[in-house]
């Protein structure tokens, strides 16, 4: 897995990950201010991250409301089986906003090493 600058194409982190290992991006929504995770699955095939689900605490600005399969737990929403394919996860980073990276529940890269208020992207490159 590599993060580099979407424009720059500088290589910011990287680390191994293994064919179905769960990439998720993390943030603090900015109208609703409550936390937003995607996760996305690594393939091996041409759809190298799925993204598989997403969770929010809040339906409001921007949040989608139609989900074929949701669920909700402790006070989270989590939307499941949206089997998306998407060659890379990009965004812009954000300090405020907090975004976070992990991989199988676990932080791998603290937001404040990564480049305020420019765009980033999450690619997986076979080695």
């Amino acid at each position: 897995m590599t993060i580099e600058h979407a424009r720059e194409g500088d290589v910011l982190f990287e680390t191994e990950v293994e064919t179905e290992d769960e990439i998720g991006l993390g943030w603090i929504h900015s109208v609703e201010k409550t936390p937003w995770t995607d996760i996305f699955t690594v393939k091996e095939d041409s759809c190298s991250l799925m993204l598989t689900e997403t969770r929010f605490q809040s339906f409001g600005a921007g949040v989608e409301h139609e989900y074929e399969e949701i669920e909700h737990s402790d006070g989270i929403y989590t939307a499941k089986g949206l089997d998306e394919c998407h060659e890379s996860i990009n965004w812009i980073h954000s300090h405020e906003a907090r975004h976070e990276i992990t991989i199988n529940g676990q932080s791998v890269v603290a937001s404040e090493s990564l480049p305020h208020h420019e765009p980033l992207r999450i690619l997986i490159e076979e080695r």
